[in-house]
């Protein structure tokens, strides 16, 4: 009888874990200064960024909690990236300032 040397059976979890990303709600968008900033769960601690379209950063917050406002008002019309850093906690989002 001819065996390909290949046994059916596997003893090792082959897979990686579900992917959960949570997202954090910024609003208005477009915004015309004022952006409020709404998170899953508290952040304390937690840096807020906001980026250009160069990817320089233009604004920064720290201690956001679960709510949190920035005003752009300062800033120059375009797209920007949001993003929200807390140790393992990493997000994005773009925005549209007017």
């Amino acid at each position: 009888m001819y065996s390909t040397g290949i046994s059916p059976e596997c003893d090792y979890l082959v897979s990686v874990p579900e992917y959960s990303e949570k997202q954090f709600k910024v609003f208005p968008n477009p915004c015309q200064g004022v952006l409020n900033i709404h998170t899953p769960e508290e952040l304390t601690g937690a840096e807020l960024s906001v980026y250009n379209n160069m990817g320089k950063r233009v604004a920064y917050k720290t201690s956001l909690g679960s709510q949190a406002t920035i005003d752009l008002s300062g800033l120059p019309q375009g797209i920007y990236c949001i993003s929200i850093k807390m140790g393992n906690y990493f997000a994005n989002q773009l925005i549209v300032l007017k």
